[in-house]
């Protein structure tokens, strides 16, 4: 079994008259991890370890394209919801610009990332309220163009943003999503709406 250690480090800071701050290290301990620091590594939810089978089961006798279409309906009802476990084996943007907004959070606790996205970091987890168009990239891979529901039920927009005037920066309400098929389900390549 390893043996994790913590470092305890000791730090002296000094005042110096007209120098400012000094700091210096004077005394690095390491100790044993506590007994019940769970030490184990954590992994990314799959199929088999979720209740989310049934709906890949589902995909089974669906077109290419319908199984895209219905991968990116269900991965935003997930976010809506805040299935985010289930959330992760459809997630097919990366974790890195969640891992930076949020760098006091395990970097591979996905589902903890995904959850400070939505209910945090400006995300909008909202539901989708209509597909406007699809398009073929190529056979495992499609971009569709949607719009989505405010939690009221309205149409989501999303206006100016930072400073910038409604020339600059127009309104927008229909919003273009990246589906792709990887390890042989579709994920969802683009990341969701972000309001700063």
């Amino acid at each position: 079994m390893k043996k994790i250690f913590f470092l305890l480090a000791a730090t002296v800071i000094i005042i110096l008259p007209g120098c400012g701050i000094v700091s210096k290290p004077i005394v690095q301990i390491p100790l044993p991890a506590p007994e019940s620091e769970n030490t184990s590594t954590i992994t990314q939810p799959t199929l088999s370890n979720t209740s989310d089978t049934e709906f890949q089961n589902n995909l089974k006798n669906k077109t290419t394209q319908e199984q895209a279409e219905l991968t990116l309906v269900h991965y935003f009802d997930l976010l809506n919801q805040k299935e985010y476990v289930k959330t992760t084996i459809y997630n097919g943007h990366g974790y890195e610009t969640l891992q930076n907004w949020n760098p006091d959070t395990n970097p591979t606790n996905y589902a903890e990332l995904i959850k400070y996205g939505c209910e945090n970091n400006g995300w909008q987890c909202l539901k989708i309220k209509k597909i406007i168009s699809k398009e073929e990239i190529n056979p495992n891979e499609f971009k569709f163009v949607v719009q989505f529901l405010n939690n009221d039920g309205t149409l989501f927009e999303r206006g100016p943003c930072c400073g910038s005037t409604e020339a600059e920066m127009p309104t927008k309400n229909k919003f273009e999503f990246i589906v792709k098929k990887i390890d042989n389900i579709f994920k969802v390549i683009t990341s969701p709406v972000y309001i700063p």
